[in-house]
């Protein structure tokens, strides 16, 4: 970018400090802070999301389109092989010692299970629209329904790819999940 030309048209709008946000770099290029974790997560959680409501329009019997496109040769992607792939990574607060993969897959497997049911209760309750695709139409429904099975996802994907410091005088889980789910009065009465 240092060796970067712009030409720019209508300077006098462009440069305005009230009209515009141009932004230019300046200095050493470093790495963002959490790198590709910031948008690993939120694809991850989009990612079980869609594939719970693939797999719930299909149980009860209607059409349903791939939530992503498949790669041509590679495996399935759905939310079972990302809890494989999720398995495979964790490793206890620690850092060191592998957790049971049994244990972890079951808890995975749980909370995915728990996310069909919420996204198949909404729809029927009319907290979803399933058309033209998924839509959130009550917003207390997702806060008391939806967003603590995603939080306790979050969680899980966090203390795989992330050194959450746990034990005694670390990040407990009902912390993250507290912060995970919270509004922004609680935090700020904190």
């Amino acid at each position: 970018w240092k060796r970067s030309v712009l030409i720019m048209d209508e300077v006098d709008v462009l440069l305005h400090p009230l009209r515009s946000e141009l932004n230019f770099p300046i200095g050493d290029k470093l790495p963002i802070d959490l790198g590709s974790h910031r948008w690993d997560l939120p694809f991850f959680l989009l990612d079980a999301v869609l594939d719970a409501d693939a797999a719930e329009r299909a149980a009860e019997g209607g059409e349903v389109a791939p939530a992503r496109p498949e790669q041509p040769g590679a495996p399935p992607r759905s939310m079972p092989t990302e809890v494989v792939a999720l398995r495979r990574e964790v490793s206890k607060m620690d850092g060191t010692a592998p957790v049971d993969a049994e244990v972890l897959a079951a808890a995975l497997g749980g909370l995915y299970g728990d996310l069909r049911a919420a996204i198949g209760e909404g729809y029927r309750s009319h907290a979803l629209q399933q058309e033209p695709h998924l839509v959130l139409l009550d917003h207390s429904w997702y806060h008391a329904r939806l967003k603590p099975v995603a939080a306790q996802l979050a969680l899980h994907w966090l203390r795989a790819h992330l050194s959450l410091p746990g034990g005694a005088g670390g990040v407990g889980d009902d912390q993250v999940l507290f912060y995970l789910t919270c509004t922004v009065a609680e935090i700020q009465g904190l």
